[in-house]
């Protein structure tokens, strides 16, 4: 969910606020309770966050702060509870809302299993289509490395990360099938609270899974996903679902390559780029420092997040950071900014508010930027899609 402006018309003035905001953040840092004081440096590197940022954070400076950045300070420093709440309060940021955490494992055994069939991408998933495990070919494909833990499941990934929707070019069909799936699943286990959290966030945060969900019915069929892959290019599949354990609780996803089309050869180039990467340790640093970025903008979108900020954040040069970040997600962390205010865009449109209070609610300039944008993305003006919406809901 998006973060907050911070307010100035409650109690105390913005500089207050983000004065109590530093105080608080310096006596957790101080605390001996739960474990040694910590140095700023130690902080900032559990939060993984830069030094000289975290540094300007206690110093009651304007960081840029968002739900995702002050989450993992108040991570690093253990903060919980009621104390946690406070420190969003006194940010002005809204921490949003998970999926409630579920855990489930796999014996290790099964791992081996996923790799020995690379270069396909193989991965499993439980009763609720969290990811358990999966290859490197998968990882490859989804870049699954970017995505925080706590949203790799299989449902969230197809309808609530607009980088995975751009990426299937068949998104549409699949997101049917998809829902058919969920619905048959929920159906079979009416009793079921994980199942049903699963529905009801989805359907809050989704639109096209709202729209999709009181149609969702049908035989579910053998599937195809087409990607449009913005490294390797177009790659066809066909989807394999297996059982991998006894009982049934865990399955195994096979992707297939379709023959003779090019997508066997596209396939090995992508997994054996990421295996360079996964070699070499900059690289791995740079992919952690990507998805710190992702998940910062994913949670203050609404305002001008700069390049400099961004690098700030993740103690990264900003030129290395750019490439680094168009190389693994596909778009500049710029693009990638508008790709995600135009899908909230979306979700807020569906909800029935107008173009101009969507527009200044998801941080465009007026109701001429969000249209133009919003073409561009999805092919048609937001009045239209709202037309579409209606059809289907």
């Amino acid at each position: 969910m998006p973060c907050r402006n911070v307010r100035t018309n409650d109690s105390g003035s913005t500089a207050a606020r983000r004065r109590a905001l530093a105080d608080a953040l310096i006596r957790a840092r101080r605390s001996t309770a739960i474990r040694p004081e910590l140095s700023v440096e130690q902080a900032a590197a559990d939060a993984g966050v830069g030094v000289a940022w975290y540094r300007a954070l206690e110093d009651a400076s304007d960081v840029g702060l968002s739900a995702a950045s002050l989450g993992w300070v108040a991570q690093a420093l253990h903060i919980r509870g009621a104390a946690r709440a406070r420190l969003f309060e006194l940010a002005g940021i809204d921490p949003g809302i998970e999926l409630t955490p579920f855990a489930e494992s796999v014996p290790s055994s099964l791992q081996p299993m996923l790799d020995a069939l690379l270069p396909l991408p193989a991965y499993l998933v439980g009763r609720r289509a969290d990811l358990l495990a999966l290859n490197d070919a998968a990882e490859a494909l989804y870049r699954c490395h970017l995505v925080p833990q706590a949203r790799r499941n299989a449902y969230l990934l197809l309808f609530t990360q607009p980088e995975i929707r751009k990426l299937i070019a068949n998104w549409r069909e699949l997101a049917r099938l998809s829902t058919c799936e969920l619905r048959l699943a929920v159906t079979q286990a009416a009793e079921d609270p994980v199942l049903a959290d699963l529905r009801q966030y989805l359907e809050l945060m989704s639109p096209d899974f709202r729209a999709l969900w009181p149609a969702a019915e049908g035989n579910i069929v053998a599937r195809t996903k087409v990607f449009a892959h913005p490294r390797v290019g177009r790659m066809v599949f066909d989807v394999h679902r297996f059982s991998a354990l006894d009982d049934g609780s865990v399955a195994a996803m096979v992707y297939s390559p379709r023959p003779r089309d090019g997508t066997m050869t596209r396939l090995e180039k992508l997994v054996r780029s990421h295996l360079r990467n996964q070699s070499s340790r900059e690289r791995r640093r740079l992919q952690a420092a990507v998805r710190r970025v992702k998940e910062h903008i994913d949670t203050c979108y609404q305002r001008e997040v700069s390049l400099d900020e961004l690098a700030a954040l993740v103690a990264t040069n900003r030129f290395l950071l750019l490439r680094a970040f168009a190389r693994e997600v596909g778009y500049p962390p710029h693009a990638y900014q508008l790709l995600v205010r135009v899908f909230h865009a979306r979700r807020l449109l569906s909800l029935g508010q107008t173009a101009a209070s969507v527009a200044a609610a998801v941080g465009f300039s007026d109701q001429s930027h969000l249209i133009r944008h919003f073409k561009r993305i999805e092919g048609m003006t937001p009045a239209e899609y709202v037309r579409r919406y209606r059809a289907r809901a």
